[in-house]
């Protein structure tokens, strides 16, 4: 598990079951069942020690023809609506049900900036159009999937939000990775949030001082890197602009030096490559991330310089940037190409 603490412990000896061994992954179901139907006894109404939950909507991806694999983190609480056949769920107020039971359905953010004709899915009832999108995703050869399979939330100001950086407890989602090596055709990711799209400041740093990953807000990015790392495979980041040239990033000592010469090279960017390896299998993949579809309103992404080189280079307004930018990327994404996107990396000494 990946930030364990004490509320897991809690949640178990509120349920009866004190002595379960908790790094016993056949547990993790009994946990979750448990803690999902306290909440369907009481009608939606939520506890102050969150329950355990299951991610709802990942399935087997049928890869014979996937050439690019979406990569997510974990859904708001709200799914649990859909789940348990409640109007809404309660606590401190109530929680309404998503815009649509799907990944980033709670307000359909991203799906209004993929090239997927969005308002034509619109036009089909609610429970229809998760299966439209799966259907316009395969047309483009994609499909969706989140790193995150169990996790227990931390309330903040004694309230659910759909804060990563608050999910806890975290069982990672570890059927990506071999996903992505027996699905021949998959040479591309798209990250929904990544650290390597931030900005170069400590707090956006790849390691810390013990050369372990810095993990704090759980952005998918640095998550599948944990993920990959704990299940032994060789990472290793080269830029588009020198793509030979790879450096590995698994955690492990390093010197000063060699620590910020890596945190420059994965910050500021919206494409990089990849290579995975494991026993002999080599897989090369081309990244691709930007801001995320619930920030590109916030000023503060305004200020990071892949914004600002693609608001100079296409000269629109300061307002619109981050949000054509996350538009123009996810395009690329779709058609696989990266014409023109290296322009807005920011490789700056």
């Amino acid at each position: 598990m990946i930030h364990r603490n004490n509320n897991l412990q809690l949640l178990s000896e509120a349920l009866g079951l004190a002595d379960i061994d908790h790094s016993n992954p056949h547990n993790y179901e009994l946990i979750n069942q448990h803690s999902i139907q306290v909440i369907a006894d009481n009608n939606g109404v939520l506890s102050i020690v969150p329950p355990f939950e299951k991610h709802p909507y990942l399935e087997e991806i049928h890869c014979a023809t996937t050439t690019g694999l979406m990569i997510g983190t974990f859904p708001p609480i709200s799914y649990l609506c859909d789940q348990l056949g409640l109007p809404n769920l309660s606590f401190n107020g109530n929680i309404s049900p998503p815009d649509l039971p799907y990944f980033h359905g709670n307000y359909s953010s991203l799906w209004k900036y993929c090239p997927i004709n969005f308002d034509n899915i619109l036009q089909f009832a609610r429970n229809e159009q998760p299966l439209q999108i799966k259907n316009a995703l395969q047309e483009n050869l994609i499909a969706y999937t989140d790193i995150i399979a169990f996790c227990q939330r931390e309330l903040r100001d004694f309230a659910y939000t759909a804060e990563d950086k608050l999910l806890n407890n975290i069982v990672l989602n570890n059927s990506v990775f071999s996903l992505i090596f027996s699905c021949a055709h998959i040479d591309r990711l798209y990250f929904t949030n990544a650290s390597f799209f931030g900005s170069n400041n400590r707090n956006n740093h790849l390691f810390d001082r013990h050369g372990n990953y810095i993990l704090d807000d759980r952005d998918a990015f640095r998550l599948f890197l944990k993920g990959a790392n704990d299940q032994g495979y060789k990472i290793e980041i080269s830029r588009n602009e020198d793509p030979e040239n790879w450096s590995q990033i698994n955690e492990g000592p390093r010197t000063n030096i060699a620590r910020r010469e890596l945190n420059k090279l994965l910050t500021t960017k919206v494409i990089l490559r990849m290579r995975l390896s494991i026993d002999g299998h080599i897989k090369i993949l081309q990244l691709y991330s930007a801001v995320s579809p619930a920030a590109v309103n916030r000023g503060m992404v305004r200020r990071n310089n892949c914004v600002i080189k693609f608001r100079e280079d296409q000269n629109i307004a300061e307002e619109n940037a981050p949000r054509e930018l996350l538009q123009r990327i996810l395009l690329s994404f779709f058609e696989n190409t990266i014409d023109g996107l290296i322009n807005y990396n920011d490789n700056a000494d």
